[in-house]
């Protein structure tokens, strides 16, 4: 995903259990983990001087979790906790985040999450037919 305000360092480790049926897709009781310390990096166009958006400007973390729930209707929810500091903000002082978001996804991401192919889902939802991938050439053949 290009997303240019967003970016960070570390990694993580978990478990996804999906659950595919033809049409749906599931997913109970992920959970994520960062396996060692990192950073993130947000750089919120609404910052105002908020205080969580300064810290999130350069967050080095030392805890990041996150679980993960989707249903085939729609509905999702999704929790994050990072613990860790911004050297820059309250002098260094530890900050812990909590972030619970829930709702239902719209129809257009739900087809792209389902298929995989989001640009597909795009272009048929304006009514445009998604270009067909040409089948690659065997090598040495023009």
């Amino acid at each position: 995903m290009h997303y240019p305000q967003l970016s960070g360092t570390g990694s993580v480790d978990g478990e996804l259990p999906l659950k595919l049926a033809t049409g749906s897709i599931e997913l109970q009781d992920g959970a994520l983990r960062g396996t060692r310390p990192g950073t993130l990096r947000y750089q919120s166009p609404a910052d105002d001087g908020n205080l969580a958006f300064q810290a999130l400007r350069n967050l080095v973390y030392h805890r990041l979790q996150a679980q993960l729930n989707y249903q085939p209707s729609g509905d999702y929810r999704i929790g994050l906790r990072l613990e860790g500091h911004n050297p820059e903000v309250l002098s260094g002082h530890p900050l812990a985040f909590n972030l619970n978001i829930s709702g239902q996804l719209p129809e257009l991401l739900r087809r792209g999450l389902v298929t995989g192919n989001f640009e597909r889902a795009i272009l048929e939802q304006v009514g445009q037919q998604p270009a067909e991938t040409p089948p690659a050439q065997p090598a040495g053949k023009p």
